[in-house]
């Protein structure tokens, strides 16, 4: 196993620490080494230490005081058919009478007459965490010398969505389109249609996304680019997108991952997409620590971890069921029968993938979820290529203003696809609960099977074609 990655899960498991999750600990330390393993148990206690100093304290019922308060996002909302301001972030310090409270998170919606979100506010009202209720007819107060990209990242966030709305006849594919930019969806129906297909992950912000936007830079740019100079274009580009996005512990970590691939032409270095992950992972946990008890974070990470190591496993099962040619082979066939293997090759390719992240994060979802939709195994298959489609469209627009309807048309065909798919056809599995135990357990064997399975491979990963 890579040093980095496995630095950072023992960091992660660490924060964590449950007696449990002994389990993947020592795994952890077996697959890195027994050598390696006493730093590796620093690390973990690194971690714990970190973990619990960050950690913050709530109340266990409503508090009334005032603190001082950081907003890292606003989001418009839809609240019973009138328009408000969905604010997130955080109480650095909250003051009741008797006590004082340290890095609160909160949510609290506002309407449209609102501070603005450009610093920091001492604010009074009642504290429920993570819900707050500013105290009506009181006055925030600027705190002098604070910044948050708040306000700047929704007044972007809103002008890219009008440009997508005056460009896109179709209103639903508008929806689409500004929400997969922004990462901001407010259509419930939309949500619950891609909910039912397993595709609710193509509506959150990701690695998935990131990937996409730097592909179609890199195509964008190679005609006129060299490599460094494309790595030092995309590495400015893709840190605005983040900056635009706002720091999710997801959009993070693809962040964080794609820059240092970007930085290895830099630098003359090999990249490595193992060690990038760890790398990431240790970054973000210490930036925040509290990012460890987050959903998002968890399976954006699991997933992650899933391609990187499982793929190949996975691939090598297909290839032993349904055999490929050698390249001598193949090129003695037509150029129509050598497309035609191409393309069996490429869907081959898909459904490892698809079916390494499955059977990783099935009973995860179960767990969190109570659900898991039996459709995504078949619509994760070509849903997710149909949709870089439309963002590669709505990105080449800029450009080419004609592709507009073309795109408008397309997006509005996926979305028919979508919300008439045929998914009462392929009911969802459904349970009432899972043991978090079985769950470490269950992660702990599937791991270490495909990192015994890795080291029967002799490989290199190929990465992104700058």
């Amino acid at each position: 196993m890579s040093p980095l990655l496995a630095y950072g899960i023992a960091f992660f498991l660490g924060m964590l620490f449950q007696p449990y999750l002994l389990i993947p600990f020592f795994a952890l330390i077996y697959f890195s080494g027994l050598k390696r393993g006493f730093l590796i148990a620093l690390v973990a206690g690194t971690g714990y230490f970190t973990h619990q100093t960050a950690r913050p304290a709530p109340p266990s019922t409503a508090i009334c005081g005032e603190g001082q308060l950081h907003i890292n996002e606003i989001i418009p909302k839809s609240v019973f058919g009138k328009k408000k301001m969905l604010y997130k972030g955080v109480f650095k310090t909250f003051q009741t009478e008797d006590k004082r409270y340290k890095n609160l998170p909160v949510l609290f919606y506002l309407s449209d007459q609102r501070p603005s979100a450009d610093r920091d506010w001492i604010v009074r009202g009642t504290l429920t965490p993570p819900f707050f209720t500013p105290e009506k007819n009181t006055s925030w107060l600027a705190v002098k010398g604070t910044f948050s990209l708040a306000e700047i990242r929704l007044y972007l966030k809103e002008s890219v969505k009008g440009w997508v709305f005056k460009n896109i006849s179709d209103k639903n594919s508008a929806l689409l389109l500004s929400g997969l930019i922004t990462g901001d969806f407010d259509d419930r129906e939309l949500k619950k249609a891609f909910s039912n297909l397993g595709l609710s992950h193509l509506l959150a912000i990701s690695g998935f996304h990131f990937s996409i936007v730097a592909l179609i830079l890199a195509w964008l740019l190679k005609p006129f680019l060299s490599l460094k100079s494309r790595a030092k274009g995309m590495l400015v580009m893709l840190s605005l997108y983040c900056l635009f996005l706002g720091g999710s512990p997801s959009v993070l970590r693809a962040f964080i991952a794609l820059s240092l691939f970007l930085l290895a032409p830099l630098f003359q270095a090999a990249s490595n997409s193992k060690n990038a992950l760890g790398a990431a992972l240790l970054i973000i946990l210490a930036i925040d620590p509290m990012a460890a008890e987050n959903i998002g974070f968890q399976l954006s990470f699991l997933a992650t971890g899933a391609i990187l190591f499982g793929f190949l496993p996975a691939k090598a099962q297909l290839d032993a069921l349904f055999p490929s040619q050698s390249k001598a082979e193949i090129y003695k066939l037509s150029k129509f029968d050598r497309g035609v293997k191409v393309v069996l090759s490429q869907i081959k390719n898909v459904v490892a993938l698809n079916l390494t992240i499955s059977f990783v994060l099935f009973p995860v979802l179960l767990k969190l979820f109570q659900t898991f939709p039996l459709a995504s195994l078949v619509y994760n298959l070509f849903f997710p290529f149909l949709i870089t489609l439309s963002i590669f469209l709505l990105i080449l627009s800029i450009l080419l203003p004609f592709l507009h309807p073309l795109n408008s048309a397309y997006t509005a065909f996926l979305l028919d696809l979508a919300k008439e798919a045929p998914v009462d056809l392929i009911p969802p599995v459904k349970v009432d609960y899972v043991p978090e135990t079985f769950i470490i357990i269950y992660l702990t064997l599937v791991f270490s099977y495909i990192l015994h399975k890795n080291n029967s491979f002799k490989y290199t990963i190929s990465e992104i074609n700058l």
